[in-house]
């Protein structure tokens, strides 16, 4: 039996297979969870070991709820079956998101996730739109969205998180 024949494979990418996460992910997760850095503009609060085994269970438990609508997956390496990341879609505000651990930052990880994500949230997901928010000090993300299929919409200043965000968004095309 394979690593994914009990987990759901949501999509895959060259080097990268997005599938739901389980609760074997959680040394991984909370090693990117309880690190100040990867949380540094999140705007969402380090977790502790609980807070991190908590955060796990819902999104674990949100796969079988007929109204979900925070969808947030494990990122794995092909090459090492390792956890890289997490990536997100909130479809109520039809938002994607990525967390990258750090000792995988700089290997492009994220940057091959973006335009995926977005594709799936448009065609699998069927959304009329998606969108990103960046700290605009945030720079590595920044140049992702940048690259990426979003196009850049304004700036704007976030009272409730004290900094200046950067909006991205993209419409699914409806064919005539």
């Amino acid at each position: 039996m394979t690593r994914f024949e009990s987990r759901k494979i949501v999509f895959e990418t060259n080097q990268l297979t997005v599938r739901e996460l389980a609760l074997d992910d959680f040394p991984a997760f909370f090693e990117m969870e309880g690190n100040p850095n990867v949380h540094r503009f999140t705007g969402s609060p380090v977790c502790d070991e609980a807070a991190a085994m908590s955060s796990l269970r819902k999104c674990i438990e949100a796969y079988s709820k007929t109204d979900n609508d925070f969808w947030v997956w494990c990122i794995e390496s092909k090459t090492s079956a390792e956890m890289v990341g997490t990536c997100a879609i909130v479809s109520q505000q039809n938002e994607i998101g990525y967390r990258i651990l750090e000792r995988f930052w700089g290997n492009g990880y994220a940057s091959e996730i973006c335009d995926r994500l977005i594709d799936h949230g448009l065609n699998s997901m069927n959304l009329p739109s998606v969108f990103a928010v960046v700290d605009v000090l945030n720079l590595a993300s920044v140049k992702i969205l940048e690259q990426s299929k979003l196009e850049f919409i304004n700036e704007q200043f976030n009272e409730e998180e004290n900094c200046v965000d950067r909006m991205y968004r993209l419409d699914r095309e409806i064919p005539n």
